[in-house]
C-alpha cells in the first residue's frame, strides 16, 4: 500500500509535541519569557523579545541538536543568534571548538535577509561578533567566545603572552576595520612584528585573505569543518532515501547521527533548511522537508 503524501496547506500547531530528551529541559515560566536548559545548565532567558520580534514573527519553536524538538526562536535577529549559540555542542568538541554558528541558519527563523545583514553588520562594528569566512561559509562566533577561544589556544601553544595580548589588541582594529586589515596597518597599529605576523597565521588566529591582507581565522577550524561536511552529507543521504526524497521535519531531526557527526541532525536540518538545499512546505502534517526537483531538461 502507497503511503499517503502530504498535502500542502496551512500549518497547524501540533496537539501532540515530543518528549524533550534528558539533556534538554524546557522550562516556560509566562507567555513571554522560556528558560532553555542545555545540559543541565541554563543556557538562555528569552525576553519580549522573542515574542514581539522585529520583522513581525512571533512563531516559538523548540528543537535540540540531539533529535528531539527544543530550539526556542523567533524574528529577533540577535535573539536567534544568543539561542544557537547555547545549543552548539561543544562537550563533543572537548571545548575545543567556541559556539559556532553559520550565517545562513538564521534564515530558517528570520526570513527578511535584508535585515539579517543589517543587524549583523550593526553587531560586526559594535565588536559583539566576529565574522569569519571560511569554505564558501560564513561563520559567526561571539566576540567573547572568540577572545576566550584564542587565549586557550595560544596558551596551550605556549605563544608569548605578551603577543597574546597585542593580538587581542589588534582584533579592536581588525572589527573597525571591516574584518579586514592590511599588513603595514598591523604593523603601525600595533607592536606585533612581520614574524609575529606569521605566526599568528601558523596558529590560526589570523588568515591571509589576499597578498597583503588579513582576517579572522578560528583556531581549529579544520575539526569543525571536518564535523560540518560529514555531517550534512548525513542528513542529506537521509533525505534522499526518505519516499520522494520527503520527509517531515520533526521526523528528521528525531533521527540519530553517526558518532562522528558531532554537530547533531537539528545543526545540520537547520543548515541544509538556511542554505536553501531543500525545500520546507507548511503542511497539515508539519513542515515538510523536499529536495527540489531536477530540471527537466529542453
Amino acid at each position: 500500500m502507497s503511503q499517503k503524501r502530504p498535502s500542502t496547506g496551512d500549518c497547524e500547531v501540533f496537539e501532540k509535541r515530543r518528549k524533550v530528551d534528558e539533556i534538554y529541559e524546557i522550562e516556560s515560566n509566562s507567555n513571554d519569557s522560556v528558560h532553555l536548559t542545555c545540559n543541565g545548565n541554563v543556557a538562555s532567558e528569552i525576553s519580549d523579545t522573542v515574542g514581539n520580534s522585529v520583522n513581525g514573527t512571533s512563531n516559538i519553536e523548540v528543537v535540540s541538536d540531539v533529535g528531539t524538538i527544543s530550539v526556542i526562536t523567533g524574528g529577533d535577529v540577535k535573539s536567534t543568534l544568543e539561542l544557537l549559540r547555547e545549543c552548539f555542542p561543544c562537550r563533543k568538541f572537548q571545548l575545543r571548538l567556541p559556539p559556532v554558528i553559520l550565517k545562513h541558519q538564521i534564515f530558517c527563523f528570520v526570513d527578511d535577509r535584508e535585515l539579517v545583514d543589517q543587524v549583523l553588520s550593526s553587531l560586526t562594528a559594535n565588536g559583539e561578533i566576529i565574522q569569519i569566512g571560511c569554505s564558501h561559509l560564513t561563520l559567526i562566533v561571539f566576540t567573547k567566545d572568540y577572545k576566550s577561544h584564542v587565549i586557550q589556544h595560544m596558551t596551550k601553544l605556549r605563544v608569548a603572552e605578551d603577543l597574546i595580548g597585542e593580538f587581542l589588541l589588534l582584533t579592536n582594529v581588525i572589527t573597525s576595520a571591516g574584518g579586514i586589515v592590511d599588513h603595514r596597518q598591523i604593523l603601525q597599529s600595533s607592536k606585533i612584528s612581520a614574524e609575529d605576523i606569521k605566526q599568528l597565521v601558523q596558529i590560526g588566529v589570523l588568515q591571509m585573505y589576499d597578498e597583503s591582507s588579513y582576517s579572522f581565522g578560528l583556531p581549529q577550524v579544520a575539526l569543525f569543518l571536518r564535523c560540518f561536511w560529514f555531517g550534512r552529507n548525513c542528513v542529506l543521504t537521509m533525505v534522499k532515501r526518505s519516499k520522494n526524497q520527503q520527509i517531515l521535519e520533526e521526523d528528521l531531526t528525531s533521527r540519530r547521527l553517526p558518532k562522528l557527526a558531532r554537530l547533531g541532525v537539528v545543526f545540520h536540518t537547520r543548515d541544509i533548511i538556511g542554505a536553501e538545499i531543500v525545500e520546507r512546505i507548511n503542511t497539515t502534517y508539519g513542515q515538510l522537508l523536499r529536495l527540489p526537483y531536477p530540471s527537466v531538461p529542453t
